[in-house]
């Protein structure tokens, strides 16, 4: 259904990495031209689990997206400035997709991480 939507570029976590290899093929066999796709580090707890359901991780806020958006962008070592702290979803969203760099994702998962490599 990417090809269909006209989908070109896919971010997601690195626990997907393998499935794209057979995403990657079944595009091939289908003769679609498949998505750029990026793999960004997965949070995990502290006994090195994936934070998800499956895992019990506590929920996000639903009450609260912009703080949860604004978080996960300083995480992923975006950078957004102080003053989208409080900024509604909308205006977070295209922020990030003005200045979204993978580079800087790498970056910070390196400081925290010293065994991450690209």
């Amino acid at each position: 259904d990417d090809s269909y939507q006209g989908i070109t570029h896919v971010v997601r976590g690195s626990d997907l990495l393998e499935v794209s290899a057979r995403q990657q093929l079944l595009f091939n066999l289908l003769n679609q031209p498949a998505p750029l796709w990026a793999h960004i580090p997965v949070l995990n707890n502290f006994h090195g689990q994936k934070l998800s359901k499956q895992n019990h991780a506590p929920a996000l806020d639903l009450a609260t997206p912009s703080y949860n958006i604004f978080h996960a962008l300083r995480l992923l070592g975006q950078e957004p400035p102080e003053q989208l702290a409080r900024a509604s979803v909308a205006t977070l969203l295209a922020w990030a997709q003005a200045h979204w760099s993978l580079t800087k994702v790498a970056k910070a998962m390196a400081q925290t991480d010293p065994h991450f490599s690209v």
